[in-house]
């Protein structure tokens, strides 16, 4: 789901020129290189000094200046400033009276904050901060309103990793409802959010609404974006996937190998996700008997992941793992015992234990 700025999109106006005075372009630009973070930052920094000293007479540009440098910090992975400058803006607006656009500030930064949270792993308190923020935006704007909408897509894939599918899944539904009735049914946004509604109704163990929402992302990506897209690997394999746990392993093959010619074709035959799909589909055909096809897929994805990854990597230990079951299933003992003792050494350095697969 895309967060809208309020500065971008026009939900909150300009105040001041501050692309002008302050440089925007070397934020977004020459702020890649460290020398310009630091020197963008010093700028902003005394820029929100200045700033603080006026926010009796304009708050307003208070707030933009915190949002603005916060925007900086988390660009550059500092998360913990970042939440810390959005917190001050939360004082700030609570200090003012929460006046008319104050109070949208205040809503940007709850939003903003319940993002930065969730990501460090603070899904109670980001949990909070969603269910203010959603109350918050149906006073402002509408229970029936794109901003109310984008919060609970947001709240259902909090609470369906914290296990609380129910609840996830209610939020789920009224954010579709608002998507359909806002965009249409056949919007990417509502394709974004079938995705989510089918990995939900697997966690649910609801495979055919599973595979109908995951089916339906599909083919509203397909329709949009044609039949080629990148975009498409992600429902190709969400929707593969459930076919072949639900062991239609033809239908899922087909969509396996759909997805990696899609990632053949834009990225490479090498690509970290041509690697993953392979693993996949050495997977499934090995669960179908073909053993041989199997056994290639599997060694390409290793190639590709050790030339990726490193030959030390921990997914190329539990790769070589998997590969070991995979020949000892088969009674390839010689081959198993040599993939098994590779990944054992792998762990072994990384962890200081040893993970074997006995052959």
């Amino acid at each position: 789901m895309i967060e809208h700025s309020p500065i971008t999109t026009g939900r909150l106006p300009r105040t001041g020129n501050l692309s002008h005075n302050l440089g925007v372009s070397a934020q977004t630009g020459a702020l890649r290189q460290r020398a310009a973070q630091h020197e963008a930052q010093s700028l902003w920094l005394d820029a929100l000094q200045l700033a603080e000293e006026a926010q009796a007479h304009d708050p307003l540009r208070l707030a933009q200046f915190l949002d603005q440098l916060a925007k900086i910090y988390e660009a550059n992975g500092d998360r913990a400033k970042a939440t810390r400058l959005y917190e001050r803006l939360t004082r700030l607006v609570e200090k003012t009276g929460c006046r008319g656009e104050l109070n949208r500030w205040r809503l940007h930064a709850w939003r903003q904050l319940a993002a930065l949270q969730q990501a460090q792993g603070c899904n109670g308190e980001a949990g909070r901060l969603w269910q203010n923020a959603l109350q918050l935006a149906e006073s402002l704007f509408g229970a029936h309103s794109l901003e109310a909408a984008e919060i609970q897509h947001r709240l259902a894939v909090l609470l369906q990793d914290e296990g609380q599918l129910e609840e996830a899944y209610a939020h789920c539904q009224q954010a579709l409802a608002l998507y359909e009735d806002l965009f249409g049914e056949e919007h990417l946004t509502v394709a974004d959010l079938c995705h989510d509604l089918s990995r939900l109704e697997a966690a649910r163990g609801r495979w055919d609404e599973a595979q109908h929402f995951a089916f339906r992302a599909l083919v509203l990506r397909e329709r949009r974006l044609g039949q080629a897209h990148p975009l498409l690997v992600a429902d190709l394999t969400a929707l593969a996937g459930i076919l072949d746990i639900r062991q239609q392993f033809d239908e899922a093959e087909h969509l396996y190998q759909r997805a990696y010619e899609i990632v053949e074709q834009c990225y490479s035959a090498e690509h970290y996700e041509a690697a993953a799909l392979l693993q996949k589909l050495a997977r499934l055909l090995a669960a179908r008997g073909a053993m041989q096809e199997a056994e290639h897929d599997y060694l390409r994805a290793l190639a590709i992941k050790e030339k990726l990854l490193g030959v030390e990597n921990l997914e190329v230990a539990q790769l070589l793992r998997e590969l070991a079951v995979f020949y000892r299933v088969q009674t390839h003992l010689q081959k198993a015992e040599v993939c098994s003792l590779r990944a054992a050494r792998i762990f072994e350095k990384l962890h200081g234990e040893s993970e074997v697969v006995e052959a």
